[in-house]
């Protein structure tokens, strides 16, 4: 009997130390590499996508105290200076912070002000 009160007594041990380890060091943010079609991204939810191996995000930004709003990926890891690699609608900022990111269909498309598409992948 002594040998089953040890064996309840390290597992009961065991997981509390689980537990209080979970509770000193909490998840910061998590990183989000799909984007379904039911979701989409907007300025307001200061959400990004990050690359599966962590190097690119995309999300929105605004370079400057104009009020000029872009969809870009740039270089995750660059913490220092942003880098920006690709910018969606560099010729066609959103002027509001109303924008979304969304799939319509196979493409992906961005949105302004009401509702009105600003880019999207689809080729006419």
């Amino acid at each position: 009997m002594k040998g089953v009160q040890s064996t309840y007594h390290h597992s009961y041990t065991l997981s509390f130390l689980l537990v209080l380890f979970q509770f000193h060091h909490p998840i910061v943010s998590i990183d989000v590499n799909t984007l379904s079609s039911t979701d989409s991204l907007t300025i307001s939810s200061n959400r990004t996508l990050v690359s599966h191996g962590g190097v690119f995000e995309l999300g929105f930004f605004k370079p400057s105290a104009l009020p000029r709003w872009y969809l870009g990926i740039w270089y995750k890891k660059l913490v220092s200076d942003k880098t920006y690699a690709w910018v969606a609608n560099r010729d066609n900022p959103l002027s509001t912070s109303s924008g979304t990111l969304k799939i319509s269909g196979n493409n992906l498309v961005l949105l302004g002000q009401s509702n009105n598409c600003v880019w999207s992948t689809k080729s006419y």
